[in-house]
């Protein structure tokens, strides 16, 4: 199974805004707290992906802010790359949503079903 076929639900292209802050890695290149600017490609109610200037090795976990256009509210996510690889921009990344309390991603999931 390729990369692109991992994700259950449906995607939906969508160009927004996303800050990325690292939370959780064992990357000796990570900074923790640092917080980058992306954009997405695609998401769905149990992922997204990413183009980003930043490389970022699986596993890490991440705390995300998406700005959806038209949607008044940021949602914070927490997620895991699970793939990446490099594109002519930057780097396409997969991420894996997380279930949480402290999360907006049942109501993410709502606007994404």
């Amino acid at each position: 199974m390729n990369d692109d076929e991992r994700r259950i639900g449906v995607r939906h292209l969508r160009n927004e805004v996303v800050h990325v802050e690292i939370v959780s890695a064992s990357h000796d290149q990570l900074d923790m707290g640092e917080v980058v600017s992306c954009a997405t490609v695609d998401v769905s109610s149990s992922g997204l992906q990413l183009t980003m200037e930043h490389d970022l090795p699986e596993g890490a976990i991440l705390d995300l802010c998406v700005e959806l256009q038209g949607v008044p509210k940021q949602f914070f996510l927490t997620a895991e790359v699970r793939w990446k690889r490099p594109v002519e921009d930057g780097v396409r990344v997969g991420f894996m949503l997380f279930d949480g309390e402290q999360t907006d991603v049942d109501t993410w999931r709502e606007l994404f079903p």
